[in-house]
C-alpha cells in the first residue's frame, strides 16, 4: 500500500495518489506525476470506498469479486475483514460484488452499501441469478459492517432470474453470465445513484429490451434514497406514482453494461463508463430521462437485430421513453474494449496542477489506458487527449478525503 507524495511537477503541488491492487506491468503516467503503489489484495478487486479519516490518515474499504470486503488504513490491509459476503455472492464470470458506497452521513448513521449478484442456489452457480443493493451499519469506528444490520433496499424479489417474475417488482435480473452490476455512488443531494446492466446475454435477445423498458430496474440508472425507494426530481416519478414503483426510481435509461457511475461537481450530472458490445465503448453524461438507445443502437450505429423490437421502433421513431442522448465520448474497439474506472477531478476533489484539473479521466479495462476529456454545459465535447497507458486492467478510481486520487486494477 501506499499513499501520495509530492511530485515533480514544475509547477508545484501535489500530484497523482493510485492504489495499485494486482498489478499487470507498470503503470505510465506523464513525467510530473509521481506513482506510488499502495500494495495487493489476494483476490480479484472491484472498487474502493472511502470512510472518514483515522488519526488524519486515509482510510477505505476495497470489495473483492468473491464478496469479500477489506479495510485499509493509510495503505495497511487489515487482518480483520471489514465484511464477508461470500456466502450471499454470486461470481461466476463476470458476476460479483461490484460497487460499495459509504453514506454521506456515515458519521451520524454509520451506513455502507454494497451491489452483488444475489446467489440463491449455491449448487447452480451457472445459472440464472438476481442482484441486490443492500444496506449495513458499521461499528462506532467503522471497523466492521454488522452482518446482522443487513436490509435489502434493491432486489427484494430474488430467484433463478425473471423468467416467472413481473418485472414491476422489485428485482434486478441476472439471466446472463454478464451485463450484471455496476456502480454506487451519491448526487449533492445525498441519494444513491446505482447502475445495473441489462442481464441479457451477448445477442439480440428480449432480455436486453429491458433497458428500453421503464418499469424494469434492468439497464437503467437508478436515483433512490436510502431505503430504495423513488425520489422527487425522477423524471418518471410523476403524480400517482407510488415512490416503490420501479419507473419512480429511474434516471436514465438504455444502458447495457454501464459499469461505472459518478457525479460530476462541475457539469452537475452523473457520469456513466457504458461498456459496449461489438464495436463501442462510451462515457456519457446524464441528465434526468436521458436515454442512451441500447438495445437499439450502440453509440451512434443504429442495431439492426434489435430493429423489429416494439421498443426500438418507439425508440428509432422519436417516441421512446424519456429524451434521447447520442454519446459524445466514445471508443472503437480498435482503440479499447471495456469501458471501466471515471472520476470528475477538479479543485474540489484533487491538488493536481491547474492544468490536470477540471478534465474527466476515464478508463480502458482491456487496452489499460487512461484518456481524459472537457465537455461543456451544453455536453458537448471540447476537447480528448490521452493521459496514460499500463494501467493493469483499472476497474475504479476515487478521490480521497485529503484530495488524493487513488485508483484500482
Amino acid at each position: 500500500m501506499a499513499k501520495l507524495a509530492r511530485g515533480r511537477d514544475p509547477l508545484g503541488g501535489l500530484v497523482l495518489a493510485c492504489l495499485l491492487l494486482i498489478i499487470s506491468g507498470f503503470p505510465n503516467f506523464p513525467d510530473h506525476f509521481e506513482l506510488k503503489s499502495c500494495g495487493k489484495i489476494p483476490g480479484f478487486p472491484t472498487d474502493l470506498c472511502f470512510l472518514p479519516p483515522a488519526n488524519g490518515k486515509d482510510r477505505f474499504i476495497v470489495t473483492q469479486k468473491d464478496g469479500f470486503v477489506f479495510l485499509v488504513e493509510d495503505c495497511v490491509v487489515k487482518a480483520t475483514p471489514f465484511l464477508d459476503l461470500r456466502d450471499r455472492v454470486n461470481d461466476h464470470h463476470d458476476r460479483g460484488l461490484s460497487a460499495c458506497a459509504v453514506h454521506p452521513d456515515w458519521n451520524s448513521n454509520r451506513f455502507v452499501f454494497f451491489l452483488y449478484t444475489y446467489e440463491n442456489n449455491i449448487d447452480d452457480r451457472e445459472g440464472p441469478k438476481t442482484a441486490q443493493v443492500t444496506r449495513f451499519k458499521t461499528d462506532a469506528r467503522g471497523t466492521q459492517a454488522l452482518k446482522n444490520s443487513l436490509t435489502v433496499i434493491l432486489g427484494s424479489v430474488t430467484g433463478s432470474g425473471c423468467a416467472n417474475i413481473p418485472i414491476t417488482r422489485d428485482v434486478m435480473c441476472t439471466e446472463s453470465f454478464t451485463h450484471a452490476n455496476g456502480g454506487l455512488t451519491w448526487d449533492p443531494e445525498k441519494h444513491l445513484l446505482v447502475t445495473i446492466g441489462d442481464g441479457g446475454g451477448n445477442g439480440a435477445d428480449n432480455l436486453a429490451i429491458r433497458a428500453q423498458q421503464i418499469d424494469s430496474l434492468n439497464g437503467k440508472l437508478l436515483r433512490v434514497d436510502i431505503n430504495g425507494r423513488g425520489v422527487q426530481g425522477n423524471p418518471f416519478m410523476r403524480q400517482g406514482v407510488a415512490a416503490t414503483a420501479n419507473r419512480a426510481k429511474v434516471w436514465g435509461l438504455g444502458c447495457r453494461n454501464p459499469w461505472r457511475v459518478v457525479y460530476d461537481d462541475v457539469l452537475k450530472v452523473p457520469l456513466v463508463a457504458e461498456v459496449g458490445w461489438s464495436t463501442w465503448e462510451e462515457m456519457n453524461p446524464v441528465r434526468a430521462g436521458f436515454n442512451m438507445g441500447w438495445p437499439c443502437w450502440e453509440a451512434r450505429t443504429r442495431n439492426g437485430g434489435f430493429s423489429n423490437f416494439p421498443e426500438c421502433q418507439a425508440f428509432n421513431a422519436g417516441n421512446g421513453p424519456g429524451t434521447r442522448f447520442d454519446p459524445v465520448v466514445f471508443w472503437n474497439h480498435a482503440e479499447g474494449a471495456a469501458a471501466s474506472a471515471l472520476l470528475r477531478i477538479s479543485s474540489a476533489n484533487s491538488n493536481w496542477p491547474a492544468a490536470d484539473q477540471d478534465w474527466i479521466y476515464y478508463t480502458d479495462y482491456v487496452f489499460g489506458w487512461m484518456r481524459r476529456a472537457r465537455l461543456n454545459q451544453n455536453l458537448q465535447l471540447i476537447d480528448v487527449q490521452k493521459f496514460a497507458k499500463d494501467l493493469g486492467g483499472p476497474v475504479s478510481m476515487k478521490a480521497s478525503p485529503s484530495k488524493e486520487i487513488y485508483y484500482i486494477s
